[in-house]
């Protein structure tokens, strides 16, 4: 009865949506990106569990600009078949990939993140004097409801407001509600700092 009930099938399709609207939308405040937002998504399926449902998506950034600077085409696509799950975003500087068994609600994965250069990207958590590249490799496990995370973290040449961090280096494991971050290092040489432009905020070095 559950399963009958639980039956959909749907196609959306968004076109030339502005991306500073939608970010207008979420902040309140003036976009620092520009953009054309383009996506489908169509889903089929009935049951409780993701063995019985069929989807595939894609998503797409035209003609995007931050600060005045121009950026490569952002896209995406995602399929979920039989309970296998695949999806991938990638850009010039951005690239995402994620693999996940989701057959009879178990979780059973790998997600593997690279962005070269994080300047185009500070702007989305609004830390704009944030520069380097970081790479991010995490292993899924548990349940969709009770998802079990571990990831290590790795940056290098970061930069913040200035300050040369250079090297981070974190393992981070997600379960049962809990963050936890087991190992935290990270480096960096004054020497490389613009004394002309003291870091964070700081009068003089």
């Amino acid at each position: 009865l559950v399963d009958t009930i639980l039956a959909a099938s749907a196609h959306v399709s968004v076109e030339d949506v502005r991306l500073a609207s939608l970010w207008k939308a979420a902040y309140s405040t003036s976009s620092p990106y520009k953009g054309k937002l383009n996506a489908r998504f169509d889903v089929d399926g009935s049951g409780t569990t993701m063995d019985g449902w069929t989807a595939v998506g894609t998503v797409s950034l035209r003609n995007a600009v931050y600060q005045d600077e121009p950026l490569a085409d952002l896209n995406g696509k995602f399929s979920l078949d039989s309970g296998m799950l695949d999806a991938s975003v990638k850009q010039e500087y951005f690239d995402l990939t994620a693999k996940a068994d989701l057959r009879k609600d178990t979780l059973v994965g790998n997600v593997s993140l690279t962005v070269s250069d994080l300047r185009p990207f500070a702007g989305i958590i609004r830390q704009p004097e944030l520069s380097g590249s970081i790479h991010a490799e995490a292993r899924l496990s548990g349940t969709v409801e009770s998802p079990q995370i571990e990831a290590r973290i790795g940056g290098s040449e970061i930069v913040y407001q200035n300050l040369p961090i250079d090297t981070i280096v974190a393992d981070v494991n997600y379960g049962d509600s809990q963050l936890v971050v087991s190992e935290l290092t990270f480096a960096g040489e004054l020497r490389n700092v613009d004394t002309a432009d003291a870091p964070i905020g700081l009068r003089s070095l």
